[in-house]
């Protein structure tokens, strides 16, 4: 992982936090986003065994799943709260 990557992360997950506002539901993002990692980066190692892979496709791939993964993780995680606060009412 590039030095940016390994800033990067830390402050992604910083701003889940707050907009999530709880450590708990912290857990389910991280998790799929390992996976989701773990997942394309086998994907690309199979790959660069058959084909020339660029060597900004990890990167690339690390910068798509994030971006993705957290985006929709927010969108889920405030859903949630957002129901559990109405129901509770």
């Amino acid at each position: 992982m590039s030095r940016l990557d390994s800033i990067v992360l830390p402050i992604a997950f910083i701003i889940m936090a707050v907009f999530v506002q709880s450590l708990r539901l912290l857990i389910v993002p991280a998790f799929c986003i390992t996976l989701s990692i773990l997942g394309s980066f086998t994907v690309i190692y199979g790959l660069a065994h058959i084909m020339d892979v660029p060597s900004f496709a990890p990167t690339f791939v690390l910068s798509v799943i994030l971006s993705l993964s957290i985006d929709y993780a927010i969108f889920a995680l405030t859903r949630y709260r957002y129901v559990k606060t109405v129901s509770v009412r």
